[in-house]
């Protein structure tokens, strides 16, 4: 920075000056922030697609009410997924409904489950989120169309 003293109809004025950069600058300063910060200020989330997710909501033909989801977790042996926390949201695909958010529980090694109240008819989108034991994360989507009582 620089200050000038300028006159000005018989006036002195200071005047500040800032330097210009130039884009060779602007360049080099956001090659130095890419690399000095390439994860953001979280933790890069691990995602596992050797897990199986079997989703089914009962009843089949959704109706307004109470509902139930069950997600069955298998690795790529076939073998079930313990210790697993699910939670599964519910969203109409219009607005005007609050999201439904539920946890599941465990009900079986490999099965979890909860009651999902999808309280009005129309289409649904059902989000799973699921954080396995080793810190791996999936997300599972699901259309529901729910009819009236």
């Amino acid at each position: 920075m620089c200050l000038a003293r300028i006159e000005s109809g018989g006036q002195p004025r200071l005047m500040l000056t800032v330097p210009r950069f130039s884009r060779c600058h602007l360049l080099w300063v956001a090659l130095c922030t890419v690399l000095l910060f390439p994860g953001g200020c979280g933790r890069l989330a691990r995602t596992s697609d050797a897990v199986a997710v079997d989703v089914r909501l009962a009843p089949e033909v959704a109706q307004a009410g109470r509902g139930t989801v069950a997600v069955n977790l298998r690795n790529s042996d076939s073998q079930l997924v313990t210790g697993a926390r699910v939670t599964a949201k519910g969203n109409m695909t219009h607005p005007g409904m609050a999201p439904v958010i539920v946890d599941c529980k465990e009900t079986e090694p490999g099965r979890y489950q909860a009651d999902l109240n999808l309280g009005m008819r129309g289409s649904w989108v059902v989000l799973l989120h699921i954080k396995l034991a080793n810190g791996d994360k999936l997300e599972r989507q699901v259309g529901v169309e729910v009819k009236a009582d």
